[in-house]
């Protein structure tokens, strides 16, 4: 019993350093796209409000998938919302969270996301991974799109490590919000 118990203590050891070796290797993929458009879909926000994506169509839309126990998913967040606090002029953050479990995400939401007063910013729960993964085939968390005013996927951002409130990202949404002008 106790030699099951070493061998399972060491593949999750060998686990986690894979995973950590892994996120070293390639911190984010940036992925260009050709202005296809985003599908469009209904959520409903931890408040219970109920939305369709082309609801935001007029802003700068940042869409992230994410969820409760993915480390990266963690660190970025407070960064994210951050950014989130300086565009709440021309854009929405909606944050999906492929949580089945709907408790972790309450707990996770509770401890380290404070939206209060942020109109901006919408969290909403995919347990089913019907957006995440068939409209939106993700397939690594967290992942990020940008979607233009006139709902075009423009840029998508695959894994971690990527600077959030860097004066380029800022200019990103800028541009998106701007693009408007000239496509709607």
């Amino acid at each position: 019993m106790t030699k099951n118990i070493m061998i399972l203590i060491a593949l999750l050891l060998l686990g986690g350093l894979y995973m950590m070796y892994e996120s070293t290797q390639n911190p984010y993929v940036r992925l260009e796209t050709t202005k296809q458009d985003a599908p469009d879909f209904v959520f409903t926000d931890i408040r219970g409000n109920k939305h369709r994506l082309s609801d935001f169509k007029g802003k700068a839309i940042i869409l992230n998938f994410w969820a409760s126990w993915c480390t990266p998913c963690v660190v970025e967040f407070p960064a994210m919302l951050k950014l989130a606090e300086k565009q709440k002029e021309n854009s929405i953050f909606i944050f999906i969270s492929i949580d089945e479990d709907e408790e972790m995400m309450a707990r996770f939401i509770k401890k380290h996301v404070r939206i209060t007063g942020k109109n901006n910013v919408l969290l909403a729960r995919d347990p089913n991974k019907v957006i995440s993964e068939q409209l939106y085939q993700t397939y690594k968390i967290p992942e990020t799109y940008f979607i233009s005013p006139d709902l075009k996927i423009v840029d998508k951002i695959v894994g971690s490590n990527f600077d959030w409130n860097s004066e380029s990202t800022v200019q990103k949404i800028n541009t998106l919000f701007s693009y408007r002008a000239k496509s709607i």
